[in-house]
């Protein structure tokens, strides 16, 4: 006999900002993140070069290593991923290979 599962939700990503924030700080801390100052029109421009020269857009990671953070200004968080490859094992095709040079912005 099949078991019933009950609804639990809705769910709201917002009430977990909290969370959200602590593992932040616990991957900026441990080198798994950073912070980005690049500005919307940085990005665009980036992305515009990279397209005129027949490139695939993609971040180029100039705030990959920096610390030298200008105060007071909007940043994001990226991931700090290795710079060769990543995979995961997928149930279905099995180990999937994504070369990080292909990354898009």
């Amino acid at each position: 006999m099949a078991t019933l599962i009950q609804d639990e939700g809705p769910f709201f990503q917002t009430k977990r900002f909290d969370r959200y924030k602590e593992v932040i700080e616990e991957m900026l801390a441990s080198g798994t993140a950073y912070r980005c100052f690049c500005s919307r029109e940085e990005l665009e421009q980036m992305r515009a070069e990279q397209t005129a020269r027949g490139e695939k857009p993609r971040y180029d990671g100039r705030w990959r290593e920096r610390t030298d953070y200008p105060p007071g200004l909007p940043f994001v968080v990226r991931f700090k991923n290795p710079l060769s490859v990543r995979w995961v094992e997928d149930v279905i095709h099995g180990r999937v290979v994504f070369q990080n040079s292909n990354s898009t912005i």
